[in-house]
């Protein structure tokens, strides 16, 4: 949902995993207060953390550059 899809380009973007991960449930609180609910409340997210070091960048591939393994042909 919108939680990894916000995480993921925050490090397409260049940002550590940890601050990544931060400005997108600062975004989804925000979001959720302007339309009355939704995802954020951390009951949605809480339960996502990061293991090792989150200051780390984490390069990210394009996902059409990702080979499809087990492809239906």
């Amino acid at each position: 949902g919108e939680l990894m899809a916000g995480f993921y380009e925050g490090l397409a973007s260049g940002l550590p995993m940890d601050e990544s991960l931060r400005r997108t449930q600062v975004r989804l609180i925000h979001s959720a207060k302007e339309r009355g609910g939704g995802l954020g409340h951390p009951w949605y997210w809480a339960g996502f953390k990061l293991m090792g070091d989150g200051r780390l960048p984490l390069t990210v591939m394009p996902l059409a550059r990702v080979p499809l393994t087990n492809a239906r042909q």
